[in-house]
């Protein structure tokens, strides 16, 4: 884990004040203390990252990935096979959503290759392999990629929960 956090660490600091504003349609929203931001590139695969209110910050993201978790038997709702929640001790992928929930009032900056982004418990790195992040609190670590989601630390894979796709916890 050691060697994660270092990676991610070794980025560009990106300046957080430019990271508290998310848009949609022209109308911008402030986030207060939340951050959001966004990945692109044409080698990295594009994330829409939040800090999640209705999680008590934990991030979530919404991820181009190739194959995401099927929506599994008796799921009601509109499955999001690519909604990724990280709270630090659990990590979720795909999961059944009635609303668009923090990504509702829009997207956040870009966050360049190379770059990191510290805010609270978190540090996360844009990269061209993919975007990595650390919750220090915790010691685990997630890489999002096009080719799917990798837990880092103590994060093991579990037995998911009714309506989400894969989980893995601590």
């Amino acid at each position: 884990m050691q060697d994660v956090v270092r990676w991610v660490e070794a980025g560009i600091p990106a300046d957080p004040a430019g990271f508290h504003t998310v848009t949609r349609a022209g109308v911008a929203t402030e986030l207060g203390d939340a951050v959001a931001f966004v990945t692109a590139g044409a080698s990295l695969p594009t994330a829409n990252c939040v800090t999640n209110r209705y999680r008590d910050g934990a991030l979530a993201c919404l991820v181009d990935l190739t194959s995401p978790p099927p929506r599994p038997d008796g799921v009601e709702g509109m499955w999001k096979g690519n909604w990724v929640d990280f709270t630090g001790m659990t990590l979720e992928v795909g999961s059944a959503h009635g609303d668009p929930g923090p990504f509702g009032d829009g997207s956040g900056a870009e966050l360049a290759q190379g770059s990191s982004l510290a805010f609270g418990d978190y540090r996360c790195r844009a990269d061209a392999d993919g975007l990595l992040c650390v919750n220090y609190a915790h010691q685990s670590g997630v890489r999002l990629s096009a080719a799917g989601v990798q837990p880092f630390g103590c994060l093991q894979k579990a037995t998911a929960p009714a309506g989400i796709g894969e989980q893995y916890g601590c």
